[in-house]
């Protein structure tokens, strides 16, 4: 069939010859100014961020994703109110903030807590459900072992990075003359010792009373 030069003018459609089809700056992402560009993340140092108290950091970003994945972890159940619900989802960046992070090692270990927290506790829960084959019940059971050694483990590593793993012995102003001794430690005693100085060395030999005894 011959189409009329009418005809054959509706069907065209207008083309730009050696153009190509390019969506509009409103269906471009806001982040990308022109094709020929890269995405440029823009990090941000906020020392009043409110949400240091829960990651220990000034980077906003991060504070925030580590607070919604400590969130994530939480288990909800089949069926729960909402009430219930918001409560739950409060109740992993009030551990983070109670644990008081100070940088991101610790901010990361915090939520790591939080997660393990709730994992073992919901392994315990189902290890108490009535009526359940023994194989489940121990199932369970071992699961929450392992993650409350894994607890244990976590809060030994913040608590070694924070300085507190480890005791320290602080010794100031120790004078040793010539001829004389000093003892830096635990000294434990078993009875009553008297020192008496030694006359050739000028040191104080232990068990020796005055009179020789």
């Amino acid at each position: 069939m011959t189409m009329t030069k009418e005809q054959r003018s509706r069907n065209l459609k207008p083309v730009t010859s050696g153009a190509k089809s390019t969506p509009s700056k409103q269906d471009r992402p806001s982040s990308i100014s022109d094709e020929s560009k890269e995405t440029t993340l823009v990090l941000l140092d906020d020392k009043d961020d409110p949400h240091q108290v829960y990651a220990g950091t000034q980077s906003p970003a991060f504070n925030q994703a580590l607070i919604n994945q400590a969130v994530g972890s939480i288990w909800y159940g089949a069926a729960v109110d909402p009430a219930t619900k918001k409560q739950l989802q409060c109740s992993a960046p009030g551990a983070m903030m109670n644990i008081g992070p100070k940088d991101a090692i610790e901010g990361m270990l915090a939520a790591q807590m939080v997660a393990t927290h709730n994992a073992a506790m919901e392994c315990y829960r189902r290890a108490m459900i009535p009526e359940q084959p023994l194989v489940g019940r121990e199932s369970a059971l071992n699961h929450g072992n392992k993650l409350s050694r894994s607890y244990a483990t976590l809060v030994h590593a913040f608590d070694k990075h924070r300085g507190r793993g480890q005791q320290t012995v602080r010794v100031e102003h120790v004078h040793v003359y010539e001829g004389g001794q000093a003892i830096v430690g635990q000294v434990s005693r078993a009875g009553r010792m008297d020192a008496e100085p030694d006359h050739q060395s000028g040191i104080a030999t232990p068990g020796e009373g005055k009179n020789g005894d």
